[in-house]
């Protein structure tokens, strides 16, 4: 589940998202997961798990 999942969001436009891992600690996912497409979660999840 993306609640638990130790990144951290930058916004860096409308449609583009950042991710940085931040010294392996919990951080806030700063963008509500409203605001990201179905295709930016594939991005995440693929970046996240490879």
């Amino acid at each position: 589940a993306l609640e638990n999942v130790h990144v951290h969001w930058l916004m860096a436009n409308e449609s583009i998202y950042t991710i940085n891992l931040i010294d392996n600690q919990i951080a806030k996912l700063e963008v509500s997961l409203s605001l990201v497409q179905p295709s930016h979660m594939m991005v995440v999840d693929y970046l996240i798990h490879h």
